[in-house]
């Protein structure tokens, strides 16, 4: 257990289980009554989610009607069974672990919940018939699996650990960032919103254990915390918790409503990011993996060919339900995030050096960040103008309550963080930001009212300091402290009446909607100034005053019924003291505000509250002297991690033993940006030509310096008989180098631009690269798959019409947008090329096109080659990649040597002539793609139970499935028994596409 409170909840969770059967027959009907309403409603959603783990079986299948009444039946029932099971009437009793959450008690599913979702559908539904037993029968198959793997894994000798956190998620990662760097059990922030437990530490877990809890993490997945809290929330939360490694990654998840091909063409991310995929991904340290390779891995095109708004299934569930709640068909996209070097099978293994910037640039680049984040137009402004109706244009609103001041300056302290600028150039940065900032706010009363918000919260974090005098502090709520802090906490008490709850709870559990964009004002009559602060903390309870006058403190009662209790709501926020002191007139008039963002979805549940052109609705307001309702109390700052180093230099980092340095001394790379601080324009390195030899080539002799590149991130730099590699923390475009040569100072800058997808060089150079590990390999751009667990497609000629029904788009949708408009006219596309050949061995291993009969050998024909082709391809096995919603061949790559072919040409000759050998002939160029791509295609089945180089038994095997279908020609027995005699003649890997 991660807390002491996290035990403390489990424990009481499992008394209300226990005492669930005695509760009075009024609670239990309250209860019933409350799954019952939730019940009635029939969003879309909960159906689709089910239909989306049948993965490339959504589309040409029709099982969406056995699918959905499963789900309906599950709501109604309460368990998966068929009409006139047993099972069904022996279960009266509601399952107590569905009654209580943190929620409080009743009903609190989401709901969009099936119990269809968990499982993988799409081996269940691609066997026929399908009927509803069908279904409950393969669900149960497969939940068996797991729990016997699972009971597997906690009996083996290094069994998995489970850590168990109760919290927020985002608190739970800044929790575990600030004791990473600060060694603080006590981060200073609450478990959650509605909750005021703190944050603490188990001593044990996290210290006294000889095997303390980690830190850093290798995989992270988000699931799709994006789409309640913002991506960039998301990011800045968990990528200072993912570890250096090469095989570290990040996953986080998004349902867009939009039916686009955004997960192939990365342009959505620059919205989602609010900045440029490169220059967001050098002050990140991770970037997208698709964006990178120019493909994925996972698909969803299945899910954009369902067309919801034609479906007659959503159209009969509609007519069924008009009055209940709809929603439209959202499409899921799961992105793959890793740091940009470590696809760079050289970058990959040293430690690149942090890049510097130009710090008027970054920022410009930070407060052009700051003013996407914070749209500064009213409600009204915001809304859709090409909607037809109001409510519709609230809908399409593309309006982000999501970042609050406080996310900004986590992000400037991440940017901080990461690059370790001297002190100098950050003081310069901060200096452009905050100027600009100012500058902004007296153009906009938007920005204007969140000014003292902003600034408070980058001097919380330690980014910027205000002078702030000690004297004339013991003024108006101080007059008696003893000792007055730089900053307080304000507590506003919130009567019940004032505010609807039913309204706020829905909202509140409306994923769509998010968190409610609360917010506090504090304004003062005398000075006619108010001031926005946005970073609240709610809950409902009770305060209570304790301590003295000249220490001031409270005690929270909290409401366990919360939203169904009797309690009010209090808020509560950080501000500085002088808020209160005569900067802002007498203390007397200064009153504490509470309200709701006025944005286009928020005034559609407060209608008529405000002008819809003001940018607040407030619902109460409290004399900052009712002691009834306002509580100040001084706040403690937050953990700070080491101090910066008050040196003007960045450390240099150690030379590495990877990269040949033979003519000096390499600075870390510096990035410039463009004209408009939107864009990397360059990257550049400089070398200090230090070494003798190379002092005299480059300032004596003038000799010539070349450039070439060797990988993704790493160029090659060439004095006369030198060289010197160069390490970039981004790839670049090593043909667009440019040279700044000063042979009289003794320097070579080496300037190049970033990669990108239109763009030649960087990762384009190898998209398939296989990365080393200590001893492990890991194919990049490739996740691994554990082949003797993933079903078997059957491609038997009794369900060949089936097959081709879900197969035969989904094979036929791999390429994106681009690509499809490549191969249309004819263009040259390097991994499109693969993608064609990929659709060929699929159509003639299944025999779709034009009813073929089914082949198991293909030979990739290369007509520059002199010989034609040396890879032959034996298919194995279709299987389902169930993880990735897609279909994978599991087959057996051999090279054909002329060695080989010398002592088998009697054989090959029969086997060729055979006519059972598909031939697939490639593009130019394509043959290196394969060459490239074949080994991650071995590497990613690596664990499947072979060492990659599979022995003479493994193409026997597929041999004596041959003879079955009476196609013997005794090839691959020869080959087999070359391989017996001699196994370095012929090589035969098992690899998966």
């Amino acid at each position: 257990m991660s807390t002491d409170y996290t035990l403390a909840e489990i424990r009481r969770h499992w008394a209300l289980y226990v005492t669930f059967p005695d509760l009075p027959e009024t609670r239990h009907r309250a209860i019933a009554n409350s799954f019952a309403r939730r019940g009635k409603v029939l969003p879309f959603q909960r159906f689709s989610q089910a239909w989306r783990s049948a993965g490339p079986l959504m589309c040409g299948i029709d099982f969406k009607e056995g699918v959905t009444e499963c789900v309906r039946d599950w709501w109604k029932n309460g368990l998966l069974a068929v009409e006139g099971d047993k099972s069904l009437l022996a279960a009266t009793i509601l399952n107590p672990t569905f009654v209580y959450s943190m929620a409080g008690e009743g009903c609190a599913l989401n709901y969009t919940i099936s119990p269809l979702t968990c499982f993988h559908l799409a081996p269940i539904v691609a066997q026929e018939p399908l009927t509803q037993l069908h279904l409950i029968d393969g669900m149960k198959a497969q939940f068996a699996g797991w729990c016997s793997a699972l009971r597997g894994a906690l009996s083996s000798s290094s069994p998995p650990i489970l850590r168990f956190f109760v919290g927020d998620a985002t608190v739970v990662c800044h929790s575990i960032r600030i004791f990473a760097n600060s060694r603080s059990m006590k981060p200073g922030m609450p478990v959650s919103q509605w909750k005021t437990e703190p944050v603490q530490f188990n001593q044990w877990e996290y210290v006294d254990s000889p095997n303390p809890a980690p830190t850093s993490f290798n995989v992270i997945h988000t699931s799709n915390l994006e789409d309640s809290i913002g991506l960039l929330n998301v990011l800045i939360s968990t990528v200072p918790l993912l570890s250096q490694e090469p095989s570290s990654v990040l996953y986080t998840e998004s349902l867009e409503t939009k039916g686009q091909d955004g997960v192939k063409e990365f342009e959505f991310e620059d919205g989602r990011l609010h900045g440029n995929i490169t220059i967001m991904a050098l002050v990140l340290g991770v970037c997208p993996v698709d964006y990178l390779c120019g493909f994925g891995t996972r698909t969803n095109t299945h899910e954009l060919l369902l067309d919801h708004g034609g479906s007659h299934l959503a159209k009969k569930n509609m007519e069924k339900n008009k009055d209940e709640y709809h929603d439209p068909y959202y499409v899921q996209q799961i992105i793959k995030w890793k740091a940009p070097t470590s696809g760079d099978p050289i970058a990959s293994q040293i430690r690149v050096p942090i890049p510097s910037f130009e710090p008027k640039q970054m920022g410009e680049f930070l407060f052009d960040l700051h003013q996407s984040l914070f749209p500064v137009k009213a409600a009204v402004s915001r809304w859709d103008p090409n909607a037809d109706t109001l409510v519709e244009a609230l809908g399409n609103s593309k309006v982000e309550t999501h970042y609050t001041r406080e996310a900004f300056a986590l992000i400037v302290s991440l940017v901080r963080s990461r690059f370790q600028p001297s002190m100098d150039d950050w003081r310069q940065t901060l200096s452009v930001l905050r100027n600009r900032v100012i500058m902004a706010s007296t153009k906009s009363n938007i920005l204007a009212v969140h000014l003292v918000d902003w600034a408070h919260q980058m001097e919380r974090y330690g980014l910027i300091g205000t002078e702030k005098s000690d004297m004339n502090r013991k003024q108006g709520p101080f007059r008696a402290w003893k000792k007055v802090p730089d900053q307080v906490r304000v507590i506003l008490v919130v009567p019940k009446p004032v505010i609807d709850r039913a309204k706020l709870k829905t909202i509140c559990e409306d994923p769509k909607l998010g968190y409610p964009p609360f917010h506090c004002d504090i304004t003062s009559t005398a000075t006619e100034r108010s001031m926005f602060w946005s970073c609240l903390h709610a809950s409902f309870g009770r305060v209570i005053r304790t301590g003295t006058e000249d220490n001031p403190q409270v005690i929270f009662e909290e409401d366990v019924k919360g939203w169904n209790g009797d309690s009010p709501l209090v808020v509560s926020f950080t501000t500085p003291y002088n808020v209160f002191t005569e900067d802002w007139g007498p203390y007397e008039t200064i009153s504490v505000n509470f309200g709701i963002l006025n944005t286009p979805r928020m005034s559609k549940f407060f209608p008529g509250t405000v002008d819809r052109k003001a940018s607040s609705m407030r619902h109460f307001s409290a004399q900052a002297t009712d002691s009834s309702f306002v509580h100040i109390v001084p706040e403690p700052p937050l953990p700070r991690r080491r101090q910066m180093q008050e040196d003007s230099t960045v450390v240099a980092s150690e030379p590495s033993t990877i990269l040949v340095q033979q003519i000096g001394t390499a600075d870390a790379a510096h990035f410039q940006l463009d004209e408009d601080c939107e864009q990397v324009a360059s990257l550049g390195v400089r070398i200090e030509v230090t070494d003798e030899r190379s002092k005299r080539l480059f300032s004596v002799e003038r000799g010539k310096v070349t450039v070439e590149q060797l990988s993704a991130c790493v160029l090659r730099v060439t004095l006369g008989g030198r060289v010197q590699d160069i390490a970039f923390p981004f790839p670049v475009v090593g043909s667009q180098h440019h040279l700044r040569l000063a042979r009289t100072s003794g320097y070579i800058e080496v300037v190049v631009p970033p990669f990108n997808s239109q763009r030649a060089d960087g990762m384009k150079l190898n998209p398939y690269p296989i990365i080393r590990h200590g001893s492990a390999m890991i194919p990049w751009s490739f996740h691994r798959l554990s082949l003797p667990s993933l079903p078997i497609v059957d491609r038997s000629s009794r369900v060949l019409q089936h097959l081709c029904s879900w197969l035969n788009p989904h094979i036929c949708t791999m390429f994106s947008t681009r690509e499809r408009a490549a191969r249309k006219h004819g263009q040259h596309d390097m991994i499109m090329f693969v993608k064609d050949t990929i659709l060929s061995v699929f159509t003639d291993a299944t025999g779709m096109q034009q009813n073929r009969t089914p082949r198991q050998a293909f030979r990739f024909l290369d007509e520059s080659m002199k010989h034609g082709s040396d890879t032959y391809i034996f298919l194995n096995e279709i299987r389902f990649d169930l993880e990735s919603h897609t279909v994978v061949c599991d087959c057996y790559v051999m090279t054909l040597t002329l060695p080989l072919l010398a002592l088998i040409q009697k054989e090959f000759t029969k086997f060729v002539a055979s006519g059972e050998v598909a031939l697939i002939p490639l593009q130019t160029g394509e043959t290196q793609a394969w060459k490239q791509i074949m080994p991650s295609l071995v590497e990613r089945g690596e664990n499947s139970g072979d060492d990659g180089n599979v022995d003479g038994s493994a193409l026997q095997m597929w041999e004596g499935e041959r003879r079955r279908q009476d196609a013997d020609s005794g090839f691959v027995e020869a080959v087999c028994a070359v391989r017996d005699e001699d196994g370095i003649i012929a090589d035969v890997r098992r690899a998966v596409f």
